[in-house]
């Protein structure tokens, strides 16, 4: 825990490359069109602790590894790389993060700490760019990095760099209420206006972000949609989304909380739905 005051001043969402998916492959009756993911980081300044951002998006790394794939170069022993990127097919886009970041004013080097919500490539893509970050992630987003690095080791190094940060793993501990209200989703504070949650489902103790200041939830891929929190629509997931998640009956559970929250007033942004943040 940041033993610190302050309140947050600032939530940028930040777009760092996509991938592309037919609804109907996802939803049953969808439609045939694609549907645009955007890979999204958040750029969170506090008074206190200072810059404070939530994953880094895809990196050079991760479309280099890609594009290799298309042109026949990478090694058969990637399967796992190869599988996902027929899956969800990354798009070019025209910069990282770290050249994002420079937009507003900042370096990657005066990042102070970086939240890693989970370990998938579109979270984080460019975390070797920030080597001096403290670190905060759950005690599964470590556990998968470092097989990330064990069974990938050329691309672990390549999207991760060394991992010699100071990493602080985050142990939820008390349930988080809201207006009186128990809204069933266990929480650690990383410092005032700084709320972690569990939002495992789609991962393994995904990590989501709630802002009291601004009753808002980021609420990372929880769900890929708002529109598709919904219990009816929850019923038309395909068997390749249900397949995708890492536990369905959590990713249904949190679903179903997410959805609570609203209900309560509280603004829930996904990552992978484009505009949020203070826009």
């Amino acid at each position: 825990m940041i033993t610190l005051t302050g309140i947050v001043t600032s939530c940028h969402k930040i777009e760092v490359g996509g991938c592309i998916r037919p609804e109907k492959t996802l939803i049953t009756g969808g439609s045939p069109n694609s549907l645009y993911f955007p890979a999204s980081s958040y750029l969170i300044e506090h008074t206190e602790v200072g810059s404070f951002l939530v994953d880094t998006g895809y990196g050079e790394a991760a479309y280099q590894v890609m594009r290799k794939r298309q042109a026949g170069r990478l090694p058969m022993s990637q399967f796992l790389l190869n599988i996902y990127d027929r899956l969800l097919p990354i798009q070019p886009y025209e910069e990282d993060l770290a050249a994002s970041l420079v937009k507003r004013g900042y370096r990657a080097e005066q990042v102070d700490h970086l939240l890693i919500t989970h370990a998938h490539l579109d979270h984080i893509g460019c975390l070797v760019n920030f080597p001096q970050a403290r670190l905060w992630m759950s005690r599964s987003t470590y556990r998968h990095l470092w097989s990330f690095r064990k069974y990938l080791p050329q691309y672990g190094r390549a999207f991760l760099g060394d991992l010699k940060q100071d990493i602080h793993l985050i142990d939820f501990n008390e349930r988080l209420w809201i207006d009186g209200v128990d809204t069933g989703i266990d929480s650690y504070r990383l410092a005032d206006d700084l709320i972690a949650l569990d939002l495992s489902g789609h991962a393994e103790e995904m990590t989501g972000l709630y802002i009291p200041s601004r009753r808002l939830c980021l609420a990372i891929d929880a769900g890929w949609r708002k529109a598709y929190l919904s219990p009816e629509m929850l019923d038309r997931f395909t068997w390749v989304a249900r397949r995708v998640q890492w536990s369905w009956p959590h990713y249904r559970a949190t679903c179903e909380k997410l959805s609570g929250l609203m209900q309560l007033g509280i603004t829930v942004d996904i990552c992978h739905e484009q505009g949020g943040g203070d826009e």
